[in-house]
């Protein structure tokens, strides 16, 4: 029976999510429109505030099929989108603060080469100009900014397409923070699989000395359609394998049960 007990847990260990806080924003669970007051998703607290011009619309984006990805929403399908011409955001607050080594995803797309979409981290205000951390897809290209205005990283996709923006942040309070981002990585063979990221950084920034508590959504137009984003997480689950399912791939619940009862009748038999 020891041994049995033993396996199980094992066995949910590799299925169930380990401690550390999970970060959803899906936009599927909240009335269309303006996103002011609004709640939704999960491991946030209180609402979305901020500018009036970002909202939620009809649809969802759709990582590409190269990548992998492959974690589902439910409820209505929708993304957030912007409407004015220069840069704004929506912030709200982190549940539980976020420290250590923290994996994020989300899915941009920018209709046209005058179009932004993404997301900023400990950055207040409407619009700020320098945030503790910004990656975001403007045009066809992924832009970071790491304590400094943002800037392109030389990645691109095709204009109108969605393309997956994945992130590794390691908080160090008392020194260097380090931050690794990919643009269409193929999330299938795990962190070690990835490859090269498309660009990398380490600087002390004291803007996230104190862990992550801030999460801001951005969108905005310098000419045509502004930029669609969707499908925000974040995880700092203690194994950083897990924090990047918790982002990427993680199976569905039904699958973990499926497999656990195949355990168990495999063990009844053996009994």
């Amino acid at each position: 029976m020891r041994n049995i007990v033993l396996l199980l847990s094992t066995a949910l260990a590799a299925v169930l999510p380990a401690s550390g806080a999970l970060v959803s924003v899906t936009f599927d669970d909240i009335a269309a429109g303006d996103l002011n007051t609004k709640g939704g998703g999960t491991g946030l607290s209180g609402t979305w505030t901020g500018t009036s011009t970002i909202n939620a619309i009809a649809n969802n984006l759709t990582a590409p099929a190269s990548t992998g990805y492959a974690i589902a929403t439910t409820g209505t399908a929708q993304s957030a989108q912007g409407s004015f011409n220069a840069f704004r955001q929506v912030t709200r607050s982190i549940s539980d603060t976020m420290t250590g080594e923290v994996w994020f995803s989300f899915l941009a797309s920018s209709p046209n080469s005058g179009s932004s979409a993404g997301i900023t981290l400990n950055s207040s205000g409407n619009s700020p100009t320098t945030p503790a951390l910004g990656v975001f897809l403007t045009s066809n290209q992924l832009s970071v900014g790491f304590n400094s205005a943002v800037a392109g990283t030389g990645a691109t996709v095709t204009t109108g397409s969605t393309g997956l923006i994945l992130g590794r942040l390691v908080i160090n309070e008392s020194g260097d923070e380090t931050l690794s981002v990919w643009l269409n990585p193929d999330v299938t063979g795990g962190i070690a699989g990835l490859g090269t990221a498309a660009a990398s950084y380490s600087a002390e920034v004291a803007g996230l000395n104190s862990g992550l508590n801030l999460i801001g959504v951005g969108s905005y137009r310098a000419s045509g359609s502004a930029g669609i984003i969707d499908g925000i997480r974040l995880s700092n689950a203690i194994d950083p394998n897990q924090a990047f399912l918790d982002v990427t791939t993680i199976p569905e619940p039904s699958a973990a049960l499926l497999a656990l009862g195949g355990l168990a009748v495999a063990f009844r038999r053996r009994r």
